[in-house]
């Protein structure tokens, strides 16, 4: 459930398309700062939770890879 698949992310025109079908007034821009601080949210949770966590996951990978993702985006 945390694979970071960012090529099947969609694309601005297919984000743009999605919002007029529903009929949103959302500006794209505002999409893409959201976007941009859940990625450095989700860095952050998962370096915690590499010190703080006893499951079996990489955490410190994933917050890698939101990072890179913060970081292309940017």
């Amino acid at each position: 459930g945390f694979d970071c698949d960012y090529p099947r992310y969609p694309t601005a025109e297919q984000q743009r398309t999605w919002l007029a079908a529903y009929g949103e007034m959302i500006d794209l821009g505002e999409i893409r700062l959201f976007s941009l601080a859940a990625h450095l949210f989700w860095s952050q949770w998962a370096l915690l939770q590499a010190h703080l966590s006893d499951l079996a996951f990489d955490y410190r990978q994933y917050a890698r890879k939101r990072m890179a993702e913060y970081h292309r985006l940017k």
